[in-house]
């Protein structure tokens, strides 16, 4: 149960408290189509393809754990990995899965890329050559071999060929069949226009599966539709959770979102951004505890300015500070003056982090105007670079600290921070990735943070916790 524990938000590891239904509800949402080119990256939409379409390996506690692959062998000289399968594998059709399946879904998806690219590294494929060995065993060769192409390679959810073999155009490939897939549930239901989902459990999958259906369903209020037993659990306001801790009918489960809010500006449309004092400037005028306590009730934490969890084993404590102060503010923006616009979705919860944002930054002659707009125009305006300040939340802080090369080297994807270079920093980002010796890449990962707290790039604000009420009598 290893997929639904990670993927249904933390929920199912508590299905011995929620009760003896069969049915879990959910609040509802359009997230996309749930397969790998339909989903949404944000919100639930990976996590519902996931649910549908299974990988080669899945994440542990401790690391890397098997599913539709129960051994594999890394030969970090000859730069290769071998993954066999497990036997009897089936697809939601009850055709047979098998390495060809796997071969071919890493070929199609360098044709055409899926929402979540686990495998080019700057615009090129890190896969050499894939052989099958037999129908159960297959081995990919990479160009050069980091320790995060195992799950890289393992986490990418894999189609079957015999239905995609002829899609010419991923996008618009909407058929029931674009959502067979060989996961722990098959897609029931979906309705783009009311964000309802239902899965209902797979039969044949590999391990047993304790609930027949998962849905989705639209909710105007959270808080009553867990009272009335509209759904059966929900993530919550921060506010509420005093109030329901001391209930006992109810149970709260909360966790770190490994997501940070960040801001960000573009310092092709914001020419003094490019000026060091000036970032920096605005990391000290950012009253970051100010904005998890009013924003979070302090159920999170602040973000470090070098991007790397406090929590983590590669977060460097020796790095540049940036506790709050108004006073180094004003005497690194000098006589510096700017006036732009915020760009933010319409949701409450960001608007109200703008708001702060803009009274914290006006006090250093900042003077924003904030837009919002929905999340869909919102990101389309951001992979266009047609904003001056935005807030984007985003997650993988809890994945293999090459996070920091997707986050801070020069790309073209949604969180690439515009119109910021560093020669020094992509090269230490670029060598840690094929550094073998773990004493070696952790001294670069320091380094990394050492200049990125110094250069403040973007600032990132705080990391919240996912908190889910449950009623225990559902």
């Amino acid at each position: 149960m290893i997929k639904l524990i990670r993927i249904i938000f933390f929920l199912i590891v508590s299905l011995t408290t929620l009760g003896t239904n069969e049915i879990l509800k959910f609040k509802g949402g359009d997230f996309g189509g749930p397969n790998p080119f339909l989903n949404s990256v944000k919100g639930g939409g990976k996590y519902k393809t996931n649910l549908i379409f299974d990988s080669l390996l899945e994440r542990g506690k401790k690391g890397e754990i098997s599913s539709l692959a129960d051994k594999w062998e890394v030969n970090k000289k000859e730069k290769t990995i071998i993954y066999t399968l497990r036997p009897n594998l089936k697809w939601h059709d009850n055709e047979d899965l098998t390495s060809e399946d796997i071969k071919f879904t890493f070929e199609y998806f360098d044709k055409f890329i899926p929402k979540v690219d686990n495998f080019h590294e700057n615009g090129k494929n890190i896969i050499k050559k894939i052989e099958i060995l037999s129908d159960l065993k297959i081995k990919f060769y990479f160009y050069n071999y980091s320790d995060t192409y195992l799950r890289k390679i393992g986490y990418t959810p894999i189609i079957p060929k015999h239905i995609w073999k002829d899609i010419k155009n991923p996008l618009i490939f909407k058929d029931k069949k674009a959502f067979i897939g060989s996961g722990p549930f098959e897609l029931e239901e979906y309705s783009s226009e009311t964000g309802s989902y239902c899965l209902k459990k797979n039969d044949k999958y590999l391990k047993k599966i304790k609930i027949d259906k998962l849905e989705w369903i639209p909710v105007s209020n959270v808080e009553l539709a867990i009272n009335t037993g509209k759904i059966s659990i929900a993530e919550i306001s921060p506010v509420l959770v005093k109030k329901y801790s001391l209930k006992e009918n109810y149970g709260i489960i909360e966790k770190p979102s490994y997501h940070y809010y960040r801001l960000m500006w573009n310092s092709d449309k914001i020419k003094q951004c490019r000026n060091k004092n000036v970032r920096q400037a605005i990391a000290y005028a950012v009253n970051r505890k100010e904005l998890l306590s009013l924003i979070e009730k302090n159920h999170g934490e602040i973000a470090s300015v070098g991007y790397v969890p406090q929590n983590s084993e590669w977060y460097n404590s020796d790095i540049k500070k940036y506790d709050y102060s108004i006073e180094k503010a004003k005497e690194l923006m000098g006589k510096e003056k700017i006036q732009a616009t915020l760009l933010v979705s319409n949701d409450q919860k960001e608007i109200k982090i703008a708001e702060l944002l803009k009274k914290n930054l006006e006090k250093i002659g900042i003077l924003l105007k904030v837009r919002s707009l929905d999340s869909k125009r919102k990101d389309n305006y951001i992979k266009n670079e047609e904003y001056e300040f935005t807030i984007l939340k985003f997650g993988g802080i809890n994945k293999d600290v090459d996070y920091l090369r997707e986050v801070y080297k020069e790309n073209k994807t949604l969180q690439s921070i515009k119109g910021y270079k560093n020669e020094e920093l992509n090269k230490i980002l670029d060598n840690q990735l094929y550094e073998m010796d773990l004493n070696s890449r952790k001294k670069m990962i320091y380094l990394a943070q050492k200049i990125i707290a110094e250069e403040v790039p973007m600032l990132p604000l705080y990391q919240s916790n996912v908190i889910y009420l449950y009623n225990k009598k559902i």
